[in-house]
């Protein structure tokens, strides 16, 4: 299927979508964007365009809104179609959190590889990007948190800004797995996380972690010498596990990731 774009009247960038492989890429180009000289930075996201289609939320207005004030670096945002999401968010096999799901696969690493080996070389050969660690994001929310994180400790060369969004540290020997692992340049890492104060409540699974294991992995983070400049960790008061939520951070998230300092 050949490139389709996509012009809304709401935002000035535009949206494009085609097939890579066997998964849907969706891509939003800032207002800026021309083709010419000038490298933009990348974040490559979960869930597919979830985070910025506009007939899903309106996210990419506020993000426009603070380019226009010269408060953010445009940004291309490359959203990845999940084909087994409950296998490739995984960074490892575990049991299901209850009989009525499927465990999970495990297949982290290949779909991670995925991205680093085939989407993100066709991305910087098709668009004038800004290649570097310091202008390569990955983001997502809930399992999509979980696997961007593990993404930037399993690929520190290549990930620079990492978002997570009530992200699923709940996950088994996650938090031991992130106060065990030794990241190269850490100190250069810019990490976004947060989580909604009700996360977890009434979960009778090992999502009753999610807010304490959000705030331990955000301790280990800086007892392994990231500055505090450099990590944020968002408590959202009375938010539960919902896409809303999600979305409502969304913008605030790349903010502080891509801010112009």
């Amino acid at each position: 299927m050949a490139r389709q774009i996509y012009q809304y009247e709401d935002i000035k960038g535009h949206i494009w979508m085609e097939e890579f492989g066997e998964r849907k890429i969706y891509g939003y180009m800032p207002p800026s964007y021309d083709g010419g000289l000038e490298k933009f930075p990348v974040v490559y996201l979960q869930d597919g365009g979830d985070f910025f289609l506009p007939e899903k939320n309106r996210v990419l207005s506020v993000l426009e809104g603070n380019f226009e004030k010269n408060k953010l670096k445009e940004v291309i945002l490359i959203g990845i179609e999940p084909k087994q999401r409950l296998d490739e968010y995984s960074p490892w096999y575990a049991t299901a959190l209850s009989k009525r799901f499927k465990d999970f696969g495990g297949k982290g690493d290949v779909y991670i590889r995925f991205i680093v080996e085939e989407l993100k070389p066709f991305i910087d050969a098709s668009f004038n990007t800004d290649p570097s660690v310091e202008g390569t994001g990955i983001m997502g929310a809930s399992l999509g948190g979980l696997i961007s994180m593990y993404a930037a400790c399993v690929y520190p060369e290549v990930f620079g800004r990492i978002g997570c969004i009530s992200a699923s540290f709940w996950y088994e020997d996650f938090l031991e797995y992130i106060v065990r692992r030794e990241i190269s340049n850490i100190r250069s890492k810019k990490i976004y996380m947060d989580v909604g104060s009700l996360e977890g409540h009434g979960k009778d699974s090992r999502q009753i972690f999610m807010v304490s294991n959000t705030k331990a992995i955000y301790d280990a983070f800086l007892e392994k010498g990231i500055g505090n400049e450099n990590i944020r960790l968002e408590i959202d008061h009375g938010a539960s596990h919902n896409y809303k939520f999600f979305a409502d951070r969304f913008p605030k998230a790349i903010e502080w990731l891509f801010s112009k300092d």
